[in-house]
């Protein structure tokens, strides 16, 4: 018994004492995993201040080298000595208004500079008579350099609007006109090219004895002239008349109506003829290669907008024709310089409850 309770005893002394010894250990192991954390927690904040700072510093550069390229491609443009007549001074002139369009063509509106460009060139006169030899070929290629760059900007703009928005593809023939015809002649001058119609009726012309053609023929160009964004429709008319080969423009007029709205009521999207009426736009233009549909657009209802491109006017091959493409996309994807006003921006914001009051009911339903 004696020697049961000496061993207990010396087990009590042997707890007591390692005790402290364990609390210490585990007190000391909870401070260094506290310091660790809070270390590893303060790293991670000074690096993500850094990458920060680092982002804006960059940022905050670039801003500086577009703003002095601006400032001296504009000063440059803009200035009242600049030789019209000299070649040599327009291709100079040329490379400023490339670095102007490719960089500052979203939120510019170029179209004023380049035709001003393009009239300057059609003008130009040779200084001498040495530079007289190849004076046309020479203003032939500036030319030509002036029209594919407005193409690549308007076409990387078209591109990326597209990715948004629903676009129109139309090929207008221009049968019967040639690049050797004078210029006073103006094709479609008396009859004038109506898209969807004529696009179709061109299809459908063996079937234009038929009973059915005319019932075929307008479901066709109902169905067609529709173009959907986002829920929003709108029927699409376009005319092209006017069409000048030497300068390569042709007047454009457009009708567009807004046909049905998923957004404008809970029940229905088709709307009243009066509506119809106050949403409608009529709009007429000449079109050349220089619009930019970012900055050249037309605003529609729903807080859309519609553009129109020239992209190719060819009269070379045995089919002559135009091609134009048209695109309606939502307001924010066009130019900053075009933000909606406060009625506008007032009719997204309750655009926007509607549609979470809409789907709040499908939910409960």
């Amino acid at each position: 018994m004696r020697e049961e309770k000496k061993k207990h005893d010396w087990v009590d002394l042997l707890f007591k004492a390692m005790t402290p010894l364990f609390a210490g250990l585990l007190i000391a192991w909870a401070g260094y995993v506290s310091n660790m954390t809070l270390s590893s927690v303060e790293s991670k904040k000074e690096n993500a201040r850094l990458i920060t700072e680092l982002q804006v510093k960059r940022e905050q550069a670039e801003s500086d080298l577009r703003k002095d390229i601006f400032n001296q491609a504009l000063k440059t443009l803009l200035k009242e000595d600049t030789g019209k007549g000299d070649l040599r001074s327009q291709s100079k002139r040329m490379l400023r208004l490339e670095l102007l369009a490719l960089n500052f063509g979203d939120s510019l509106s170029l179209s004023p500079l380049f035709a001003e460009f393009k009239n300057d060139l059609d003008q130009a006169e040779p200084v001498n008579g040495k530079d007289a030899i190849d004076h046309p070929e020479r203003v032939a290629v500036l030319q030509k350099r002036l029209r594919s760059l407005a193409k690549k900007v308007a076409g990387a703009q078209l591109s990326s609007l597209e990715q948004h928005g629903t676009s129109i593809k139309v090929r207008v023939p221009l049968k019967g006109i040639s690049s050797r015809a004078s210029c006073g002649h103006r094709f479609y001058d008396k009859e004038l090219y109506k898209w969807p119609e004529d696009a179709i009726k061109a299809q459908l012309v063996d079937f234009k004895d038929d009973e059915a053609y005319q019932g075929l023929l307008d479901e066709m160009i109902a169905k067609q002239s529709i173009v959907t964004v986002e829920k929003v429709s709108h029927k699409v008319t376009l005319t092209f008349s006017a069409v000048d080969h030497c300068s390569k423009t042709v007047e454009v007029d457009f009708d567009i109506e807004l046909v049905g709205s998923s957004k404008k009521s809970n029940k229905s999207n088709l709307l009243s003829a009066s509506a119809k009426e106050k949403y409608k736009v009529m709009r007429g233009f000449r079109l050349d290669f220089f619009n930019f549909p970012k900055v050249d657009n037309t605003r529609l209802s729903d807080n859309q907008r519609f553009a129109i491109v020239m992209e190719d006017f060819n009269l070379k091959n045995e089919d002559p024709h135009i091609e134009v493409t048209g695109v309606i996309f939502p307001a924010e994807y066009a130019s900053l310089r075009d933000r909606p006003g406060m009625r506008e921006a007032l009719q997204l914001l309750q655009s926007a409850l509607n549609t979470e009051q809409n789907t709040d009911d499908s939910e409960e339903e």
